[in-house]
């Protein structure tokens, strides 16, 4: 019997995890994914991270429990830039491959945005708020926003 429970000991043990929490607190917090990114993990000031080619992620390994580059989202934000052209529709969505989306959230005719320079955040909620995904996107739906 003690050759079992050292075995079971051996094989379960609690693994030091490698996984960083980025817990939402308010609109505008830094605790997001692309503020994460933009200062190099918490080491530099902000630099937007689409301009300093930080968040494309890749795996230099097959995927494992190690090198799996999986997201889960439990919150987004946007902010609205200077323009008084409002986004009132559009879908946050999920990927695995960049090809094949899964909406994350549906906004129809949401009036959350309406200041120039405004940060509004919303949960995601539902069965697929378990899911991990690669890939992000807002999908504006063109045809409701005028």
């Amino acid at each position: 019997m003690a050759d079992v429970v050292s075995l079971y000991s051996a094989r379960f043990q609690h693994r030091r995890s490698s996984f960083k929490e980025l817990q939402y607190i308010c609109d505008g917090d830094s605790n997001g994914v692309l503020y994460f990114i933009g200062t190099s993990f918490g080491e530099h000031q902000c630099v937007n991270p689409v301009l300093a080619k930080r968040i494309c992620v890749s795996a230099s390994s097959p995927i494992s429990r190690h090198t799996d580059p999986k997201l889960m989202c439990n919150y987004y934000t946007l902010r609205q830039k200077g323009s008084r052209a409002y986004i009132r529709s559009w879908n946050f969505q999920g990927s695995l491959d960049g090809k094949t989306w899964t909406n994350l959230r549906v906004h129809k005719n949401d009036l959350t945005m309406c200041k120039a320079g405004q940060f509004a955040s919303w949960p995601i909620i539902g069965p697929n708020a378990l899911l991990p995904f690669r890939f992000f996107r807002g999908y504006i739906d063109c045809s409701h926003n005028r």
